[in-house]
This record gives structure tokens, C-alpha cells and sequence, in this order.
């Protein structure tokens, strides 16, 4: 065997390399093209064209939410999506409250673009936690993967 393939590290008439500038930054708010309208604060999945739709517990195959619509989207539109928190002013048609229970974890619900401060029980259903109330007016987003009961 050769002898430079038992060489371990840099060769030492190798500059050090240096440090390159730092990569971008993580952008919680992305788009994609909505497959229905979409209302603020609704959990949505990439569905099997690529596009954005509502999410939900009631199958799996519409619960792998990735994150929940940050503006309201007419279908066919590009929807802002976020993933890092959200904050709104009346979670009524989302949450079925207009303020959330701070610290309280909530789940995909099983309507479609809804969440829940209660996890599916229901076998055949699935749970997904979606994330955690840190005000009655923000929801901070840490998407679990889903997990089928």
C-alpha cells in the first residue's frame, strides 16, 4: 500500500485553510403555491402536486404538516409559510378560541387547517403536535413528526 494513503490530517506544506463567511441564515418564512385558500395560522402540508393545502389528524397522508400559513392565501397563489413562531390576534378559526392557553402544547386537530389544545385519542387518527403557546397571541412552531394511532 502506498505510503501517503496512511497520512491522517493536513500535509504540513498545506496553508491552514481558513474560515469562509458564515452561510445564510435560516429563513422560518418561506412560499409555496396554495392548493386551496388558506386562512392565517392554518397548519399545511405540501400535498402530492407540490402545493400547499390544509393539513390534518384525520390520515396520514395529510398530517405532515411543515409549518402554518402566515397570511391569507386564495388558492393558487403563492402562501407564505412560517415555521418558527406566530403570532395573531384572534386564533378563533384555527384554534376554536380567540386567545391560546400560554404553555400549553397544541396538536394537528382533525378538521382540516386546525390545531387543538387536546391530542387525538381516536385510533386511526394521528397525533401531531404542532407547537407551544408562549402568549395568548403566539404560537411557537416545533412540528413532531406524526405518529398514527
Amino acid at each position: 500500500m502506498p505510503r501517503y494513503w496512511m497520512r491522517r490530517g493536513p500535509y504540513p506544506d498545506e496553508p491552514p485553510v481558513e474560515p469562509g463567511p458564515p452561510g445564510p441564515a435560516f429563513d422560518p418564512l418561506f412560499t409555496i403555491v396554495a392548493a386551496a385558500n388558506l386562512a392565517p395560522g392554518m397548519p399545511v402540508y405540501v400535498n402530492g402536486l407540490g402545493k400547499l393545502a390544509p393539513a390534518s389528524a384525520a390520515a396520514l397522508a395529510s398530517s405532515s404538516a411543515v409549518g402554518l400559513c402566515a397570511a391569507a392565501t386564495a388558492s393558487g397563489f403563492a402562501a407564505p409559510v412560517n415555521c418558527a413562531s406566530l403570532s395573531l390576534s384572534n386564533w378563533a378559526a384555527i384554534a376554536g378560541a380567540a386567545a391560546l392557553s400560554p404553555n400549553q402544547t397544541y396538536y394537528l386537530g382533525v378538521a382540516p387547517g386546525t390545531i387543538s389544545a387536546v391530542a387525538p385519542s381516536t385510533p386511526g387518527l394521528v397525533v401531531v403536535p404542532v407547537g407551544r403557546a408562549v402568549s395568548a397571541t403566539t404560537l411557537e412552531i416545533s412540528i413532531a413528526q406524526p405518529v398514527l394511532l
